[in-house]
């Protein structure tokens, strides 16, 4: 449920963010996307973690990422 917006929609992105994160995927995965202004954007898919274990840490001065997994047992 939402409160009622009148003059915009605040799922609507507005401006290009650095990171964008996806989460409740079926693993782990990153790109960096470029587009056609140069900007670019670090796309993360996070995957599930009760059932991987697995998280995501993310150094934001350099965007550098790193899947770590701290409940080996919660694996397929």
């Amino acid at each position: 449920m939402c409160f009622p917006f009148v003059d915009r929609d605040p799922f609507v992105l507005t401006s290009t963010p650095d990171i964008f994160f996806i989460g409740n995927q079926p693993a782990f995965q990153q790109r960096v996307i470029q587009r056609a202004d140069g900007t670019k954007v670090l796309i993360i898919l996070l995957p599930d973690f009760s059932r991987t274990g697995s998280l995501v840490l993310v150094n934001t001065a350099d965007l550098s990422v790193e899947c770590i997994t701290i409940c080996p047992s919660l694996r397929d």
